[in-house]
Order: C-alpha cells, then sequence, then structure tokens
C-alpha cells in the first residue's frame, strides 16, 4: 500500500495518480540495468508469485527491445551502404564496358565523369587533363555543368602551383572544399558567375 508503506516518499505522485498497489522489475542487458517497468493498481491489492514472474518476463523482453532495435538500425544501415556499393560497382561496370566498347577518347572520358557525378549525388563535374610542359590544367570533359562554367574554366590559368587542383596532385590526396563562400578562393572560381558557384557549392 503506497499511502501506509514507510519506505515508500513520493506521496505526491501517488496523490496525484491515485495508485495504492505497485510492483517494479528491472530491464537487465548482460550485468547493466538499463530501466525498470513498473505497474500498480487503484487499489490495496498486494502482487503474489505469478504476478511477479509475469513481470520478470516482459521486464526481459522490454530489455531487449532497444537492442533489437539497434541491431536492425545498424542492419538496415548495412544494406543501405551495402546497395550502394553495388550501385558503385554497377556503375564501374558501366564504366569497363564503355572503355572496352569504344576507341573514342573523349567518349570513355565522358562516361567516366558521368557515373563520378551520379555515384557522389553532385550536381556536375569537369575531368582535366595536365600538361607538364605548361604545368596547367585544361579542361577535357564536364557533365552537368553549365556553358558559362566551362568557358571560365577553359580560359582560367590553373597552374599546378598555384590552385587547389594543383595543390590535390602535388599532394596526391582527395581534397574538398565544404563551403565555397568561406574558402579562399583561387582566381577562376572568384571570377566565375554566381550561379555556377552555388552549383559548385553544392556539388
Amino acid at each position: 500500500d503506497a499511502v501506509a508503506d514507510p519506505e515508500y516518499s513520493r506521496s505526491d505522485i501517488q496523490r496525484m495518480a491515485g495508485f495504492r498497489s505497485m510492483i517494479g522489475a528491472p530491464l537487465i542487458v548482460g550485468d547493466e540495468v538499463v530501466g525498470a517497468l513498473n505497474v500498480m493498481r487503484n487499489r490495496v491489492a498486494p502482487f503474489g508469485a505469478v504476478d511477479e514472474r509475469v513481470l520478470a518476463t516482459f521486464a526481459e523482453q522490454a530489455a531487449l527491445a532497444p537492442r533489437h532495435v539497434d541491431l536492425c538500425a545498424a542492419l538496415e544501415s548495412r544494406s543501405a551502404e551495402l546497395a550502394r556499393k553495388v550501385e558503385q560497382l554497377e556503375g564501374l561496370a558501366d564504366v569497363g564496358a564503355a572503355i572496352s566498347s569504344t576507341l573514342v577518347p573523349d567518349e570513355m572520358l565522358a562516361t567516366i565523369v558521368r557515373h563520378a557525378v551520379e555515384l557522389s549525388d553532385t550536381d556536375g563535374g569537369s575531368l582535366m587533363e595536365y600538361d607538364e610542359a605548361t604545368g596547367l590544367f585544361r579542361v577535357r570533359t564536364v557533365y552537368g555543368t553549365s556553358d558559362a562554367t566551362v568557358s571560365a574554366l577553359r580560359a582560367a590559368e590553373i597552374h599546378i602551383d598555384r590552385t587547389w587542383v594543383g595543390k590535390a596532385a602535388r599532394t596526391r590526396r582527395v581534397l574538398q572544399i565544404p563551403d565555397l563562400d568561406r574558402a579562399q578562393l583561387d582566381e577562376h572560381l572568384v571570377d566565375a558567375p554566381l550561379d555556377d558557384r552555388a552549383h559548385a557549392r553544392r556539388g
């Protein structure tokens, strides 16, 4: 009886809820208590051994439920990752098929850029060719890139020692600019049309 039990100190909750008898069981995973399951009666009616066993059984199931949810979420995440890998492998297979089916270099490069854009979920991309004699990168092929951006890129001097593209080449690392508005831009990006800079931010 929650009203008469001297060890029960939350009389404020009892008065609000109106219960008189209650029983609780811990939720245990391994050696760790992760919660509790409580049930109550609005009349004085002590619980028996059968009630204890029933509640303990439900507590065991309740303790496992969050772990089950976590496992399912992890499985879904893994399934999505595997689906993504399959999509990437299919894209690579398409690239391989395109390369083997044509002897025209520009067609092969265009296929590679298109799949790179699609598989990376970006808006556009370009493939640049390096001229060792001049130290410059020149646009060879593009996908999803506006004519204005292509013209600006082809008119720019993208030098290996003075640009972000050049830095990626020199360090031989994959580099990214998370937000062009907050980065120190190369000259050809500063001069790019505003709509194309927004396009680059999304990409």
